[in-house]
């Protein structure tokens, strides 16, 4: 799937992109996920980069260490935040692929309670991954916009 997908998407061509590509679609089907789901997100977050956040247009990592990292810098190809998913609250030992696909599971859940009552079976069907995208990076405030570019990025890998 990784090959097809990374040539369905060009920009995500980069020397460490198949291994991240591998870890978040194993990590998903370990955690009963669709690949594809978790892959428009790192795809849209690092373009499959196994990078730290950037502050600005600067990236804070430039030359740091891991360990020399605060933990509120979004971390992995999935952009996953130390402080708020990772055991502890530190980033040393976490394993960043595995607690961003847990919240974006989290994240399913949780907006399907809340719309349960909202839509039709058919339409839940169809929005469940648009409220579970808008609630990934920050739950408590969805974002709609950064929810419709990952769906399109989603839509893009299941016609694959």
């Amino acid at each position: 799937f990784c090959a097809v997908a990374l040539q369905e998407l060009p920009e995500a061509r980069f020397p460490t992109s198949f291994e991240s590509c591998r870890r978040v679609t194993s990590e998903c089907r370990r955690q009963a996920m669709p690949a594809e789901v978790c892959l428009a997100v790192a795809y849209h977050e690092t373009r499959l980069r196994n990078l730290p956040a950037y502050e600005g247009r600067r990236r804070i990592a430039a030359g740091a260490k891991p360990a020399d990292l605060p933990s509120w810098i979004d971390r992995g190809p999935m952009q996953a935040r130390p402080r708020a998913l990772c055991p502890g609250r530190v980033a040393d030992g976490c394993d960043f692929v595995e607690v961003a696909v847990k919240h974006l599971r989290w994240c399913r859940v949780r907006m399907a309670r809340r719309h349960r009552a909202r839509y039709s079976s058919a339409d839940a069907a169809r929005w469940q991954w648009r409220n579970a995208f808008a609630c990934y990076k920050l739950p408590s405030r969805p974002d709609w916009g950064y929810a419709s570019r990952v769906e399109r990025y989603r839509r893009r890998l299941v016609e694959l």
